[in-house]
């Protein structure tokens, strides 16, 4: 059983004070993740919809389970190993949203999926905060509105997607793949 959580879904971006950093390729400060990099290079479309299948089926796995936490403790190590190969090292229910966004050119700097298979997680809800060029938000807020996802500005001009379930963070990744030749072309 996936868990929802209680969070307020609103689709409000201010373009006006979106920013782009002048550099992505290293732990840039505070209030990004100190393992960041960036993903921009590795995740192509491709990968996206590589990422989104194997997702989609652990989640359907967790979602038949009473008790997800007893399917994430029979993982053996080598399950453990194909986990984070096959999801970058993201957590299960946004690592599609984080490779979708990368393919689509914007930064990730944090995504959390909130605690939703039962674990103790830093955030509340299943959210990915990254930046992304103004040309590009006309498409992001798309696939919000059709996943069900929250998408609004977060703090340093950047912005999050977020859900109150983690099947409208893969929705919203799916329609970024679906909706991915009305994207601006793509700029490092």
């Amino acid at each position: 059983m996936l868990r929802k959580v209680q969070v307020s879904l609103r689709r409000s971006v201010n373009t006006k004070i979106l920013l782009w950093p002048a550099r992505a390729t290293e732990y840039p400060g505070v209030g990004w993740n100190q393992d960041y990099w960036d993903l921009r290079r590795e995740c192509s479309w491709r990968k996206t919809r590589e990422v989104l299948e194997y997702e989609c089926e652990l989640l359907r796995r967790h979602a038949a389970s009473e008790d997800p936490l007893d399917l994430l403790e029979s993982y053996d190590s080598d399950s453990e190993i194909e986990l984070a190969e096959q999801l970058i090292g993201l957590d299960l229910g946004v690592a599609s949203s984080v490779v979708a966004l990368a393919a689509a050119g914007c930064i990730s700097f944090s995504s959390c999926n909130g605690g939703v298979l039962g674990d103790h997680h830093h955030e509340d809800y299943p959210q990915v905060s990254f930046f992304a060029r103004r040309p590009s938000i006309r498409v992001l807020l798309a696939c919000a509105e059709i996943s069900g996802a929250g998408l609004e500005n977060e703090s340093g001009g950047a912005l999050q997607v977020y859900a109150d379930d983690t099947m409208k963070m893969i929705g919203f990744a799916q329609e970024l793949l679906r909706l991915r030749a009305k994207l601006p072309k793509r700029r490092r």
